[in-house]
């Protein structure tokens, strides 16, 4: 999956709790399958999900911002 982009980033920022509930909602199903992602067929995606990873990445992303600008 590439890295995400400033453009990317501040999608995610502009939408307050997005982020989080993506993190919230895109979990491990205990059997190794996205909760939140339905399959076409099969069921659900593994896990973790694409979602996921990204909303992980942008989750990096925010708080080294934070980071940055309280340090």
């Amino acid at each position: 999956m590439p890295p995400l982009t400033v453009d990317d980033l501040q999608f995610f920022l502009r939408t307050p709790g997005l982020l989080d509930h993506l993190l919230e909602q895109h979990i491990d199903d205990g059997g190794g399958y996205c909760k939140a992602c339905p399959g076409p067929q099969s069921g659900r995606h593994r896990w973790p999900c694409q979602i996921r990873g990204i909303a992980e990445q942008a989750e990096k992303l925010r708080d080294t911002a934070l980071q940055d600008n309280t340090g």
